[in-house]
């Protein structure tokens, strides 16, 4: 269960990473914009960024739990 948590993290976190990675290039592209717009496209990559970064706590919460779980199995064990 570790190994699988430990993987799907790694490979979640690869897009994740990558979709911060072009919210932050979109950023900047809007400084630099002239349109009516801008607020509003600026308030929806806010928010993307946001929810990436929620997903990316959600991953480690959920490797951190499997850890912990597997080191209590292993403690147990060992008595």
């Amino acid at each position: 269960m570790n190994l699988m948590a430990g993987t799907l993290a790694h490979e979640v976190s690869q897009p994740l990473t990558a979709a911060i990675n072009y919210l932050g290039v979109a950023r900047r592209v809007i400084a630099r914009a002239d349109c009516a717009e801008r607020e509003d496209i600026d308030e929806a990559v806010r928010l993307s960024e946001t929810q990436v970064q929620v997903a990316g706590e959600i991953l480690r919460s959920v490797r951190g739990m499997v850890a912990s779980r597997a080191d209590m199995r292993t403690a147990a064990h060992l008595v």
